[in-house]
């Protein structure tokens, strides 16, 4: 009775304002606006953008280089060590084939975000009107691409697997708020989507696994077992599809257990980074401020309205909020709680909908939302700092250009200990080293990884070798053996807007 009362108060308040949407706004519509947020905001916010010479970051640069790799024969895992999921090198290896991989991956992101917005529409659709919802979502879109979780551009899978999460979402009050059951092809759909999830990074799939688990326990109550059990069957083997289509190039390339060992076995046991959940706490409510408002407000406002019916939506929130406070590292891994701030968006915009607004003021909303978010991107963006600069206030230009001007044909390069910043793409060279960056395992728990870098020095088994200064000065008696300092550069790298530190590289070449 409650739902049904407050659903009927949004209806009297949706007859007494005029809205330029018609109730049934075709989706199409929403989608094309969804689609021209996406591109204007990421535009800005993106180091992928062409607004941009050169994006830097580390994690999409490994999956370049690993993308450039497969194109050139080599196997992810067996021949270039890397830790994601091999549908991340599959999707890189299709972006790497043709034109700039970085533009390709801002035109992924585009997609991605448009498909987020796009579902966290239909989402907000449950809480507030067409009208307001489209206002709400601009305003998400912001929210999302200036947020502190949102890595400069394609360096997180969270960020490409955002629309997963809000369907899934929508998904959850389609059976809790509406009372939907899920048909065979939406369990379908999910299986596919979790082996999607579980084959770019495993650890993504405790969003949907929650939301599994609150609806196997409902359906229990139900006692609609044949139906319960058939959708998992469903949900099973369509899982079970995409983990075999993701095994059946490293059969053909004889690396499955590669896969097996760096994927499953090296993440669950060796890779070990220092857990602080007090840093964790404070990454998520202070550096994610703006976002975690919304995400709070609106698991208050919804335990208001929908009383003891809010039970499940509250166990959902606080269970991922808490699995992610204990298990979280990096800022880019809060990135999936943004998910829930759209429901804190349609309550906010539906508030201020009950405002006296002129009705001229009212028709032109979204498009002054559109400006005044897009504005504000400028000033929130984490990579805008960069958005004028030229190549040549890169130094992977210069690196490169020295390398070829050198005079080695097919030049092997390496870059010692250090991460993927993009001088192996910029160059235009296949690592030849399997452990072709220091992808963040400690020492003591991968020996292998810091053994090959001290093989490589000392079989001076590269034409080129990158070292970071502070490297360099640690193992200086060590290096000078087999290496000699070419060339020296320098940089400022903003790891966001906020955040920067000079970066100084050393060019060398073998010791004759």
């Amino acid at each position: 009775m409650l739902e049904v009362k407050e659903n009927k108060e949004m209806s009297e308040l949706s007859n007494k304002v005029e809205i330029p949407f018609s109730k049934n706004v075709a989706l199409w519509k929403v989608f094309l606006i969804s689609l021209t947020v996406s591109f204007l905001f990421l535009m800005i916010c993106s180091a992928n953008s062409f607004l941009y010479a050169f994006n830097d970051n580390q994690d999409i640069n490994w999956y370049i280089t690993v993308g450039n790799g497969m194109l050139n024969g080599k196997v992810p895992y067996k021949d270039l060590f890397e830790h994601k999921g091999p549908i991340v090198y599959y999707v890189f290896a299709i972006l790497c084939s043709v034109g700039n991989p970085y533009i390709n991956a801002f035109f992924l992101e585009v997609l991605c975000m448009t498909f987020f917005l796009f579902f966290s529409y239909k989402i907000m659709l449950k809480f507030t009107t067409p009208f307001r919802a489209i206002i709400a979502m601009i305003i998400l879109c912001f929210i999302y691409t200036t947020s502190s979780f949102f890595v400069v551009g394609g360096g997180a899978v969270e960020e490409y697997c955002a629309p997963i999460f809000a369907w899934f979402l929508l998904c959850f009050f389609d059976f809790t708020f509406d009372k939907k059951d899920f048909l065979y092809f939406r369990t379908f759909m999910m299986g596919i989507l979790l082996g999607v999830l579980f084959m770019v990074k495993f650890t993504l799939i405790l969003f949907p696994a929650i939301i599994l688990v609150i609806w196997f326990v409902l359906k229990l109550k139900q006692k609609d077992y044949k139906k319960t059990f058939i959708s998992i069957l469903i949900m099973f083997l369509a899982f079970l599809l995409i983990f075999i289509l993701s095994l059946i190039y490293f059969i053909v390339k004889d690396a499955v257990s590669d896969l097996f060992l760096v994927y499953f076995y090296d993440n669950l046991f060796l890779y070990k980074t220092e857990l602080s959940i007090l840093s964790n706490f404070k990454m998520i409510f202070f550096n994610g401020f703006v976002g975690m408002c919304f995400v709070i407000l609106g698991l208050i406002v919804y335990i208001h309205k929908f009383d003891k019916k809010a039970i499940t939506y509250t166990i959902l929130v606080l269970s991922y909020l808490l699995l992610i406070i204990v298990s979280g590292n990096f800022s880019y891994y809060y990135q999936p709680l943004l998910v829930f701030a759209s429901v804190g968006l349609a309550f906010t915009v539906e508030y201020l909908a009950r405002l006296k607004f002129k009705k001229n003021f009212r028709k032109l909303s979204i498009i002054l939302t559109i400006v005044l978010c897009f504005g504000l991107c400028f000033p929130f963006g984490n990579a805008t700092n960069e958005m004028f600069w030229d190549k040549d206030d890169y130094i992977h230009f210069q690196i490169a250009k020295d390398i070829n001007n050198y005079g080695i044909e097919n030049p092997s390069l390496f870059c010692y200990k250090m991460w993927d910043y993009g001088f192996y793409n910029v160059a235009g060279i296949t690592p030849s080293e399997k452990y072709f960056a220091n992808n963040l395992f400690e020492e003591e728990n991968f020996p292998d990884m810091y053994d090959s870098f001290h093989e490589a020095i000392e079989q001076q088994r590269n034409d080129f070798v990158l070292i970071k200064d502070e490297n360099y000065n640690d193992e200086k008696e060590f290096i000078d053996q087999y290496y000699q300092i070419y060339k020296e550069y320098s940089y400022t790298y903003y790891k966001n807007t906020y955040t920067s530190y000079i970066l100084t590289i050393y060019l060398m070449t073998p010791v004759n």
